[in-house]
């Protein structure tokens, strides 16, 4: 059965809220992908620092510094394996990664309900929106489980239906 069709303000006002909804969980999954990209720099430079720095200060003989030296090069490469298991517990990278993706998929539901709004031109039934919005906690969700994957060490989840599937 068809659901009523909305005219005039309600019409605007559902593909508003829509449009919204969209916006607002974009903005949201953009702030953490830049959290997560900063992370991610953050962690592998500081092991890298650390690592070098361990190399060198292990490298050096200088006279009757060499216990010192020693005792330095063991706390940078504490720091560094820290480092690494910060990075390996958090999976920065990854989740950097995925929040690219979401936002991608983000991106392109925006366009598509931008697209039915103008063909709509003020006559909107409620079926379409409620597509998009499905399509948007569909999009929400394969980023979920994608992340769910990612710490359970699974193959991840690829699977979105394309915006010309019709089943």
């Amino acid at each position: 059965m068809n659901a009523p069709s909305k005219t005039g303000s309600d019409a605007v006002a559902a593909w508003d809220v829509l449009i919204k909804e969209i916006d607002e969980t974009l903005c949201r999954v953009q702030r953490k992908r830049r959290s997560a990209r900063r992370w991610s720099q953050a962690v592998f430079i500081s092991q890298v620092c650390l690592i070098f720095l361990t190399t060198v200060l292990l490298g050096i003989k200088w006279g009757g510094w060499d216990i010192t030296l020693a005792n330095l090069a063991l706390i940078t490469s504490a720091g560094a394996t820290l480092m690494s298991t910060i990075g390996g517990y958090f999976n920065f990278r990854d989740r950097w990664l995925e929040h690219t993706r979401t936002v991608g998929s983000l991106r392109a539901l925006r366009g598509d309900a931008e697209l039915s709004r103008l063909q709509a031109k003020g006559v909107v039934e409620s079926e379409p929106v409620e597509e998009l919005r499905n399509r948007l906690r569909e999009v929400l969700g394969m980023s979920m489980q994608r992340w769910i994957s990612i710490k359970e060490l699974k193959p991840p989840v690829t699977t979105l239906s394309s915006p010309t599937d019709k089943t």
